[in-house]
């Protein structure tokens, strides 16, 4: 038997190399006759760095920038000098996983960390291109933030530019320009957002109404952030005649793609998409007898552009069958039918504590001999 193992990383617990790793061993250890190969997978989110270096071999450049909050970290992003290519995830410095649990609240972080690693990339190597993975943000400032570390004018009621734009800040938006400075960083610069979901900018399926709540904001502070990303939108509307309410995936990481999209003139490809073509994934699972993937929940975003809905539409395409593992499985069965009826495991059926990293592999492997034994 072939098994391809293929996951998306587990937020806050395991990457999926380190989720491949455990599986890949355990199904080996169960059955040595088993022919396993493990692809980690990305969506555009975090580990999407972790998962292309580790396929293709970009340079990894460190660099210091700032987190959603403003503290000094350690980040990183990739540098190909063969087609003078970046990449960058915006989780690295602007991701929710820099968070504690009680300091997540997108009323009041910032993309201005992944500003800066851009500007950082621009100044040090003059790419022509640069890839933005915008998955597994804790932010909802539009992208100001990011716009603001690169050179943009952020400008409030008052006429006052910004320092750094928070999401709480949206609504008090009067205008933004692109200084001399910012055009200059940019030119000739090829902007491609890789994007994880399809939301629109603004509105009930926005980025707000949508990913707000995980991100920690209250119901009273999701409709301040829609009226904000509502104010940028009209903004963008009046100084350019782009409605980003019509652009699809514009409401990706707190809306941080509609600013790419109108301000870095960026492109928007599927995430999923763009992973999985690196990656070989299609030829992996047109080789492959079963195909184990997951992701850390399962639910109504999963079939919004989610790795595991891309693995579902190639499984069914090669008449494969398909598991998945997740922490959680909140999806009725009208959603499961769309994912083809996969047997699903939950880790969360198998650990009522804390999740953790040590309870995730120890519970992977739980999960791995009820496959097995299943099969």
């Amino acid at each position: 038997m072939n098994i391809l193992v293929c996951p998306d990383s587990f937020k806050d617990s395991l990457n999926s190399l380190a989720i491949c790793e455990v599986l890949l061993n355990e199904i080996k250890n169960y059955n040595p006759s088993i022919n396993v190969v493990s692809v980690p997978m990305a969506d555009g989110g975090e580990g999407t760095l972790d998962v292309l270096n580790s396929q293709v071999g970009f340079e990894r450049i460190e660099i210091e920038s700032l987190d959603p909050i403003g503290r000094s970290i350690v980040t990183s992003y990739l540098w190909d000098i063969k087609s003078k290519t970046v990449v960058i995830e915006m989780a690295q410095a602007s991701g929710i996983e820099r968070l504690a649990l009680e300091e997540r609240n997108c009323m009041h972080t910032s993309t201005y960390g992944t500003g800066l690693q851009i500007v950082d990339a621009i100044e040090n190597f003059s790419p022509k291109k640069i890839y933005l993975a915008v998955g597994s943000s804790a932010t909802n400032d539009a992208g100001l933030g990011m716009l603001s570390a690169m050179g943009c004018d952020v400008i409030d009621f008052r006429g006052i530019v910004m320092d750094v734009p928070i999401g709480s800040d949206l609504i008090n938006v009067s205008g933004i320009t692109a200084s001399e400075t910012f055009s200059a960083l940019v030119h000739g610069i090829d902007f491609i957002v890789v994007n994880d979901v399809d939301n629109p900018f603004s509105g009930k399926g926005g980025a707000a109404y949508t990913y707000a709540k995980q991100k920690g904001a209250s119901p009273e502070e999701i409709l301040i952030l829609d009226e904000g990303l509502k104010v940028i939108r009209d903004i963008v509307i009046e100084d350019m005649d782009i409605n980003l309410d019509k652009v699809t995936g514009a409401g990706a990481a707190g809306g941080i793609a509609g600013g790419a999209y109108a301000y870095l003139k960026a492109t928007m490809i599927s995430g999923t998409s763009f992973v999985s073509d690196i990656t070989g994934l299609e030829d992996a699972i047109a080789n492959a007898d079963l195909i184990i993937t997951g992701e850390g929940r399962l639910d109504h975003q999963t079939l919004q552009g989610k790795l595991v809905h891309h693995v579902s539409n190639l499984c069914m395409a090669h008449h494969k069958k398909m598991i998945v593992i997740c922490g959680a499985n909140d999806m009725n069965d009208d959603e499961l039918d769309q994912l083809g009826n996969p047997t699903v495991y939950a880790l969360n059926e198998y650990n009522h504590g804390a999740f953790t990293s040590e309870t995730t592999k120890r519970d992977l492997k739980k999960v791995v001999k009820d496959v097995l034994k299943s099969l």
